[in-house]
């Protein structure tokens, strides 16, 4: 029974022994199971199997980059198992938002929620229509690395407008 805390079990592991895998699977899989069911309860038991092989095809692909002096292999898998988890959960929140329509919500007034007419009527004043639907957009939690591959514009053009928006309401 290999424990996998050795150079020669690492080396058999990245020389992709069939019967090596078969046991490293055996012995973490439930592990990574474990870390996917507790990273979000709501997820069906199918999306969370999806998750599993996902991890574990990405741990497959990157066995050789493990460096057990750097760390034990438990807490490499569960960097990865982690990171992934991460990712997915945050990708699977983002709606899609539509720079030229803004779908899914009230395009009429950006503001109605805010009581701070003075503010509205500045911003409606001195922002541009792409100013404004990227400061909503980050009012509601969105970031700009996000906004820029959902609205396919480079992030620094984000940045350039946020820039540009918050130069103006100081000069407001």
């Amino acid at each position: 029974m290999l424990k996998f805390n050795c150079q020669a079990d690492i080396d058999l592991l990245i020389r992709q022994n069939e019967q090596v895998w078969e046991e490293f699977y055996n012995r973490y899989k439930p592990k990574i199971k474990v870390w996917v069911m507790n990273s979000s309860n709501k997820s069906s038991e199918v999306e969370q199997e999806d998750l599993v092989a996902e991890i574990i095809t990405k741990i497959w692909q990157r066995i050789d980059s493990f460096d057990i002096s750097k760390a034990a292999m438990v807490t490499w898998i569960y960097k990865i198992t982690k990171n992934h988890c991460i990712d997915h959960w945050r990708k699977a929140s983002l709606k899609y938002v539509d720079i030229e329509n803004f779908e899914g919500v009230d395009n009429s007034n950006y503001f109605n929620d805010l009581n701070f007419y003075s503010l509205r009527e500045v911003l409606e004043e001195v922002a541009t229509e792409d100013e404004l639907k990227l400061m909503y957009a980050l009012f509601y939690g969105y970031n700009i690395p996000d906004l820029a591959k959902l609205w396919n514009v480079r992030e620094g053009t984000l940045y350039a407008r946020r820039y540009s928006l918050q130069a103006k309401l100081k000069k407001a």
